[in-house]
């Protein structure tokens, strides 16, 4: 299982878990009921393995899909957009500018979605990355 996520709006836990054995190693997205630890329901991002997930204001859920980013309605599950070629190892949302921002560790690359139209805006390349450690 991957990254835990907190929504206070509707007060559940999301968590990414990248391979269902039942559903032919695909993954999904596990909502849990903190009161009783019960999943409630499952979200469906695509025929991926989840893993890296965000939260924006808009109830957006931003989950990062093998070579893509899915930003899901976090209320009702539904795929509003997908975002091809974002090979993210982390997101990260910021409220600054509304945008998430996917890192990929090995490739010292910085991706910049817009959430809002489900595009990707920019790829920066920090090429002393491997110098420093990495991006991550």
């Amino acid at each position: 299982m991957e990254q835990p996520l907190w929504d206070p709006k509707i007060r559940r836990f999301f968590l990414t878990v990248p391979s269902v054995s039942v559903k032919d190693g695909k993954g999904e997205i596990a909502v849990i009921n903190p009161d009783d630890g019960i999943i409630e329901k499952t979200y469906s991002p695509g025929n991926c393995s989840p893993s890296g997930e965000v939260l924006t204001p808009s109830q957006r859920l931003v989950v990062e899909c093998r070579g893509s980013v899915v930003i899901l309605n976090a209320l009702n599950g539904e795929v509003i957009a997908t975002v091809p070629n974002v090979d993210a190892d982390e997101l990260w949302y910021n409220q600054g500018d509304g945008r998430v921002y996917a890192a990929v560790d090995d490739s010292g690359k910085l991706q910049v979605v817009d959430v809002e139209n489900g595009t990707l805006l920019q790829t920066l390349t920090d090429p002393g990355a491997f110098k420093r450690g990495g991006l991550c």
